[in-house]
């Protein structure tokens, strides 16, 4: 039986001019098909407020081992954005550089959206390609953040 997830669009949509309330508008669809099992998640289009003006993104290759994320000049993150630019392996991220226990996996070319905790240190978060029988999985990921 042929399964089916569809994630529509996040989309972090920036107006233009100066700084004020809502400048991030979000929207969200999700249908999962299986068989007979029909489920919609489609919550409606919700604005957030950006303080920061920066933004940051980055495009990293990933091996097995784990390597740190940047937030460039970014002081405080608000907003991620993150995708698995790969098309066979299975992405981890860990927000704490302490354990290796992901906190977040993307499947090949899947990708999330989320606000980081209040002072959260992306320097502290790792991420890596999940290891297959040979030891030599390879994928890639894509970053954007905004900061808060």
């Amino acid at each position: 039986m042929k399964q089916t997830i569809r994630w529509i669009a996040a989309a972090m949509l920036v107006a233009h001019g100066a700084f004020a309330a809502d400048e991030i508008q979000m929207q969200l669809k999700m249908s999962a098909i299986k068989g007979s099992i029909v489920e919609q998640v489609q919550p409606a289009a919700r604005s957030a407020d950006w303080n920061g003006s920066g933004i940051y993104a980055a495009t990293i290759a990933l091996t097995t081992n784990p390597v740190a994320l940047s937030q460039g000049a970014i002081v405080n993150p608000g907003f991620g954005f993150f995708q698995n630019t790969g098309t066979n392996y299975t992405l981890c991220l860990v927000f704490d550089g302490g354990t290796n226990t992901p906190a977040m996996q993307l499947k090949a070319g899947e990708y999330s959206m989320l606000r980081l905790a209040t002072n959260c240190i992306v320097s502290n978060m790792r991420a890596w390609a999940s290891r297959d029988a040979t030891n030599t999985a390879t994928t890639g990921l894509y970053y954007k953040l905004l900061e808060d």
